[in-house]
């Protein structure tokens, strides 16, 4: 198969929706989209550690 699209992406049959400890479902993209528009922990990088 090929694509023209930039990005593709692939689920397996037998995935399912994340959910948090109460059982309701997690929006994975979401959360992601926002991890990667919020600002990162200086630590998360700091040579010291």
């Amino acid at each position: 198969m090929v694509s023209k699209k930039k990005y593709i992406y692939t689920i397996d049959d037998d995935c399912v929706v994340a959910k948090d400890p109460s059982g309701k479902e997690i929006n994975a993209l979401e959360q992601h989209i926002k991890n990667l528009l919020s600002p990162s922990t200086p630590l998360l990088f700091s040579e010291d550690l």
